[in-house]
């Protein structure tokens, strides 16, 4: 039964984090440059739909991926000492890109919103480049801890 119980917990980790970082590929690699062939005003009206409908995801995906990730250090390895360096780099990681997405949507996003509200295009478009950054980062960090995940168990 314990084994069966960790089976579910790896699974439902490794789907967040799945929607987590293919959610940030998909707003880095296919909406960014979609968007650029656009026009200032449909590019940043595009940009807030999709941010839109990504944040739950993406808050829903972070929270399964701590909650499960936790268990599993406690569960797996007796505890956050006892766990593995690669464990514990991916820890690292998933902190700083949770810091990354709560900034992301308390600064830029919320600045993004307001300067489209008050129709100043030309901060909107600073903000949409603050968020692409900050989407940039978080995709390498995550493609960064998949790269451990995958292969830290061999080193």
């Amino acid at each position: 039964m314990h084994s069966a119980f960790q089976g579910v917990l790896l699974g439902l980790h490794t789907i967040a984090v799945m929607v987590w970082v293919g959610g940030l590929f998909g707003k880095y690699v296919f909406l960014r440059t979609a968007a650029n062939e656009l026009d200032d005003p449909s590019k940043l009206l595009l940009w807030r739909k999709a941010l839109q409908k990504f944040f739950p995801w993406m808050s829903a995906a972070m929270l399964v991926a701590l909650v499960t990730g936790y268990a599993m250090v406690f569960t797996v390895f007796g505890g956050l000492a006892a766990a593995p360096l690669y464990i514990n780099l991916m820890q690292v990681i998933g902190v700083v890109m949770i810091a990354l997405f709560v900034w992301l949507f308390f600064v830029p996003w919320r600045e993004f919103n307001y300067d489209i509200e008050a129709q100043n295009l030309s901060a909107a478009i600073a903000n949409l480049k603050r968020i692409e950054k900050i989407v940039l980062a978080s995709l390498l960090l995550g493609i960064i801890a998949v790269a451990i995940n995958s292969t830290g168990a061999y080193w």
